[in-house]
């Protein structure tokens, strides 16, 4: 590997300025292949993981590459969210402002007129979701006739959104000679043909398997019921005391769910969702980045292009129904060379997807057990653990996460009493609820049959 930046091609001194104002000390493994390459004119298929360094990959070559003396898009980079959009923006702009180089955000949710003034102003690298830069094509403001470079990043999680219409739209306004760069975690045949279409004469670059799936991360899964999700994803947190972490799912009916059940429990939690405008999802990001949030819970769309530095956990509240989708959720952690753990919370509903996940991307996910109650010596926190007692005096509308967010002190719970007047209390060091006896000479609840998984293992 390349000791410097500076050995990997003719890079101008403003250029390494803006990587040394970055923080960037030692090229990684993607950047040690691509700048050259890039700065020959070459086209380019790039098979890299989620935070090994593509950003840069890329951003170095093309900020070098534009005139800066021309006001004009002479860059064009298509990525599949507002979030790495920005993301993406601020480090470009970074790395060219000593060369007079400026980079503009291009993305829906939120209002036209700054975009159009930095099309107007002629800023040399355009950075976008398609939907948008094919708004800005269609109303005649944006003009990619001086473009000479496009870079289409994340390109697998772009087909799957459905914004191929949008690129092929978009390829028609490019001019036909250019250079073209395509970035993708996976390397699926929908990622081929984008290629095929995009490209000429492109060069393979696909790094080894130990690169594409870092040891850094340790992948964990924990058996546990569907409606115990909640009440296991606290016991983890209160075990495990992460500094930040993500957790993700499927929908975002479960986002608002699981962000609304550890809000209840007294955890520091958000949620973004594309329910949520935008400016509410860049705040949530920025108190996540910024160490006063810590925990976000998102969907996979939400959360493309979020990059924490040193994020130490990573959650799947679900399987992902596609083997690619985990790839880029663990991406999340084990960024840098920092160590992370990828967690998949596994219940009956998703134990085809998860072993599914596991045979296509060949990923040995260890299974951890947690301890039934909480240690007495953790420090002080909202207790959560869900116990077969709590389970016992759960109503037929109740579940596990409801019993831990009874047990919470009052200060932090805005939960009304049980109609039948239990007491909350904490399942580590309080007697059952006040109510309980009594309700014990009582006929039995019958459980919903969705609460009745097998107790044998799934895996």
């Amino acid at each position: 590997m390349a000791a410097e930046f500076a050995d990997l091609g003719d890079l101008p001194k403003d250029v390494l300025d803006g990587i040394q104002s970055l923080g960037w000390t030692r090229p990684t493994a993607v950047q040690e292949q691509v700048i050259g390459r890039l700065l020959a004119s070459k086209d380019l298929i790039v098979q890299a993981q989620t935070g090994s360094g593509k950003t840069g990959a890329f951003g170095i070559p093309v900020v070098t590459l534009v005139d800066p003396a021309l006001h004009a898009p002479q860059a064009l980079v298509l990525v599949p969210t507002r979030e790495l959009a920005s993301q993406v923006c601020n480090e470009l702009a970074q790395l060219g402002k000593n060369r007079g180089v400026r980079a503009l955000p291009i993305y829906g949710g939120v209002a036209y007129g700054p975009q159009t003034e930095g099309l107007s102003r002629g800023d040399q690298i355009v950075v976008g979701t398609p939907g948008r830069v094919q708004d800005h094509l269609d109303s005649g403001k944006l003009k990619l006739d001086q473009t000479r470079i496009v870079i289409l990043d994340e390109a697998d999680e772009m087909l799957s959104q459905g914004f191929w219409p949008d690129i092929q739209k978009i390829q028609r306004s490019l001019p036909a000679k250019r250079q073209a760069c395509l970035f993708s975690a996976t390397m699926a045949e929908r990622v081929r043909s984008l290629a095929r279409a995009f490209l000429r004469e492109p060069e393979m670059i696909s790094l080894s398997e130990e690169d594409l799936s870092p040891q850094l991360i340790e992948h964990q899964f924990i058996q546990c019921r569907q409606n115990d999700k909640v009440a296991t994803l606290a016991k983890l947190f209160l075990l495990d005391r992460p500094e930040s972490a993500i957790i993700f799912c499927n929908t975002k009916a479960d986002v608002h769910f699981v962000a609304t059940r550890l809000k209840q429990l007294g955890f520091n939690a958000s949620e973004i969702s594309g329910d949520l405008s935008q400016a509410a999802r860049e705040k949530a990001l920025h108190q996540l980045r910024a160490g006063k949030l810590q925990f976000l819970v998102a969907t996979d769309v939400a959360a493309r292009g979020i990059d924490i530095s040193g994020l130490p956990m990573v959650v799947s509240y679900a399987t992902p129904d596609s083997p690619e989708v985990y790839v880029h959720r663990t991406g999340r952690t084990g960024r840098a060379g920092n160590k992370g753990v990828a967690v998949s919370l596994v219940s009956g509903l998703d134990i085809g997807n998860f072993r599914y996940m596991q045979n296509v991307n060949g990923i040995k996910v260890s299974e951890r057990k947690l301890p039934k109650d909480l240690p007495a010596d953790l420090p002080p926190f909202p207790s959560i653990a869900a116990t077969e007692e709590s389970e016992e005096w759960l109503d037929a509308e109740g579940d596990a996460a409801d019993a831990a967010a009874t047990r919470t002190s009052p200060q932090k719970s805005k939960r009304r009493p049980r109609k039948r007047g239990a007491q909350h209390a904490s399942s580590a060091e309080h007697p059952k609820p006040a109510g309980h006896a009594q309700s014990e000479s009582r006929r039995p609840r019958r459980r919903r049959a969705s609460r009745s998984e097998p107790s044998r293992p799934l895996l």
